[in-house]
């Protein structure tokens, strides 16, 4: 019954409920099949990761191949989720500044992401840059999202994932719709709930609302003492030596931490939650249904 009506939503063009909180999951190209179902089932955004901004301002789109677009167009009508896709990412980067610096550029570029919009009927876009090295970058960044959404038009979104030391011009604030705060990769236990409160405190200290914000996960675990070593949560949950969210030497977010989690976004009236990324879970979804039912979701099918 669900996936009929959620079928029935996604053909309309209808999404999740606006004012309920998100849930939003990256699911990147070079593991897009390992995705458990479950997360389709729960999530209300997926973001495809990613394409890339060329110095010309040209999409390249060599490690987002058209199946996987396809793939995840299929998913959408059976689950009724919002579709966006993410341009950048680490070491896909290099073009922002070109691109955002030059008007010309920036509506050449803003006219691509229409025609991929258009193409795969996407409620948004995700911007990804890593990272504007100064005010002046990030305030270039706020004029590419006005163009982007200019090209796109109000009714999409367009979002950004970001670091909490990185600049928030007000520009920028005011030109994005939602932030996707990564909370996470910090020194040796890189995600605490800790590190969360004063991650969401600190861009709020510099004006983006608390109801813009979706606090980042990893559902994924690094090595405390050798930062550059990292497994994903499906490996560490299935790790014999783990107490809690400790398995040997990797620190993770374990079930009982995402609830914390969950519950100080809720307290703090926060937009919801961002995970990097959905096919780090188990097979049966352990995570992604943990953060569902604490939001309060229900969308299980």
């Amino acid at each position: 019954m669900l996936a009929s009506l959620a079928a029935g939503l996604a053909l309309l063009g209808a999404g999740p409920a606006a004012d309920s909180p998100v849930l939003v999951g990256y699911v990147p190209a070079w593991s897009y099949e390992q995705v458990p179902e479950k997360a389709y089932a729960s999530v209300t955004d997926v973001i495809a990761f990613s394409v890339e901004p060329t110095r010309e301002g040209r999409i390249e789109s060599k490690d987002l191949p058209e199946p996987v677009m396809n793939h995840l167009v299929e998913k959408r009508k059976v689950h009724g989720f919002r579709l966006l896709l993410a341009i950048g990412g680490w070491e896909r980067s290099s073009g922002f500044a070109s691109v955002s610096a030059d008007v010309g550029k920036r509506e050449k570029f803003a006219r691509e992401v229409k025609g991929w919009v258009e193409k795969y009927q996407l409620d948004g876009i995700d911007l990804d840059w890593e990272h504007p090295k100064d005010a002046k970058e990030a305030r270039d960044y706020a004029a590419l999202a006005r163009s982007i959404k200019r090209a796109i038009g109000k009714e999409k979104l367009v979002t950004a994932a970001m670091a909490a030391w990185q600049e928030f011009p007000p520009e920028l604030v005011f030109a994005l719709d939602r932030l996707h705060l990564m909370s996470y990769d910090h020194p040796r236990e890189h995600s605490t709930k800790e590190q969360a409160v004063r991650d969401v405190e600190a861009v709020s200290f510099k004006g983006v609302p608390k109801d813009k914000i979706a606090l980042g996960v990893p559902f994924y675990g690094r090595n405390i003492e050798k930062f550059d070593e990292a497994k994903s949560a499906r490996d560490l949950l299935g790790d014999t030596t783990r107490q809690g969210n400790r398995a040997g030497d990797f620190f993770f977010n374990d079930q009982p931490t995402l609830r914390e989690k969950v519950a100080y976004a809720k307290e703090q009236k926060l937009a919801g939650i961002m995970v990097w990324e959905l096919s780090q879970d188990t097979v049966a979804g352990t995570l992604i249904d943990t953060l569902r039912e604490a939001l309060g979701l229900g969308r299980d099918e």
